[in-house]
């Protein structure tokens, strides 16, 4: 039985990138949010490093923050991505000023 505090987690999605002349987009989608409504969502990069312990594998850094459509899909565009070298990114959304993550992805090495 749910109490009237009890809150259901978005449920994120990390979803491809594309190269695009501008630079790089990610995508990014809340599963279940008609149910939940996040505030915000943005996606933590990095340089990917292979499989490394985490703590070698560098800071993460964190895009701005975008809207979430009505479908809960949002994507983000990177530029200035170093060029012959892999990143790792994953989605986060707010919700209820808490930070919540999607799982890891990699952008190929670009060239």
């Amino acid at each position: 039985m749910r109490s009237c505090n009890d809150t259901e987690a978005a449920i994120l999605q990390t979803g491809l990138s594309k190269a695009v002349a501008q630079g790089t987009v990610l995508k990014g989608k809340v599963l279940n949010y008609t149910t939940t409504r996040p505030e915000q969502a943005g996606f933590y990069y990095r340089p990917y490093r292979g499989q490394v312990e985490t703590l070698y594998a560098g800071d993460w850094k964190k895009t701005a923050l975008v809207k979430i459509n009505a479908d809960g899909s949002y994507e983000v565009l990177l530029k200035n991505l170093k060029k012959e070298m892999a990143y790792e990114y994953k989605s986060f959304a707010i919700q209820e000023n808490v930070s919540i993550e999607g799982e890891s992805k990699i952008i190929p090495i670009l060239h």
